[in-house]
């Protein structure tokens, strides 16, 4: 395996956006915002075509994020339709903090947009983060948020 084969793989597996042009949705439209200095690329669709084509591990990156949020998508309307707001909040909460080290979350996430994400209200995921706060699951440092208590927070999941 060459260097540049090496290099496209780690640089577009971590992060991707806006590959929903790739399938036709010329509506699509990527929001993103950087929470630290980062590095990024853009391409236009055909451009980023030939790019795929010439190197396979780029469409192999490409295929992953995609698979990677259909099956969150899955997952979210699962919850959507068994989880009281509550325990989706508590779900997510509980996701990315094994996503990150120490179930650290910093910065502190914005409760407009978890709301969106498992579709309730800001009200809710305040109160609920509340109650959490409240019973010791998370505590919140400066400008993070941890995950305390981990499998009570598992728990709060109903």
């Amino acid at each position: 395996m060459t260097m540049a084969r090496n290099w496209c793989c780690r640089i577009f597996a971590p992060y991707l956006f806006g590959e929903d042009a790739l399938i036709g949705d010329a509506a699509a439209e990527s929001g993103v915002v950087a929470a630290q200095a980062s590095a990024s690329a853009g391409f236009a669709v055909k451009d980023f075509v030939v790019l795929m084509e010439a190197h396979g591990c780029i469409g192999v990156a490409v295929s992953r994020a995609m698979i990677a949020r259909s099956a969150a998508m899955a997952r979210r309307m699962v919850a959507v339709s068994i989880l009281s707001a509550t325990g989706r909040i508590c779900a997510e909460l509980a996701r990315r903090g094994r996503a990150v080290p120490k179930g650290v979350l910093r910065p502190i996430p914005v409760w407009s947009e978890l709301a969106r994400e498992v579709q309730s209200t800001r009200e809710t995921v305040s109160r609920t983060v509340a109650d959490l706060k409240r019973r010791g699951i998370v505590r919140q440092e400066g400008d993070a948020l941890v995950i305390a208590a981990p499998r009570m927070l598992d728990e709060m999941v109903i």
